[in-house]
């Protein structure tokens, strides 16, 4: 059973790979666009980068955060942050991020950030 289970995943590679090498450019770009998990990578790590005091932030669990598709390769996600202030308090901070994914660069960006 082990071994059937094994080149099934075996084959299933084999073929994967088969494909992605004639697959155009384009199309494995456009299927980064449905990717919520990385939309979140990628508000968080904006986040992060405004924060006074970015260690240790945390944050919730994806599931935990809104993200919401708001158009062709792109999603507002809305959440929040728990991190220290100036003066070392630990404090929540609500976030607003809208994310894009850049086929030509084939990069996600943030294209505007609030944190309240």
């Amino acid at each position: 059973m082990v071994g059937v289970v094994l080149l099934t995943g075996v084959g299933c590679l084999f073929f994967q790979g088969a494909d992605s090498q004639s697959a155009d450019g384009a199309a494995v770009a456009s299927a980064n666009c449905f990717r919520p998990e990385l939309a979140w990578a990628t508000a968080k790590r904006a986040v992060e980068k405004k924060l006074k005091s970015p260690y240790p932030a945390s944050f919730p669990w994806i599931a935990d955060g809104a993200i919401r598709k708001s158009g062709e390769c792109s999603y507002v996600v809305r959440s929040y942050v728990d991190a220290r202030n100036r003066e070392g308090a630990l404090t929540r901070r609500r976030f607003r991020a809208e994310v894009r994914y850049v086929n030509k660069t084939g990069r996600w960006k943030t294209a505007e950030l609030r944190i309240k």
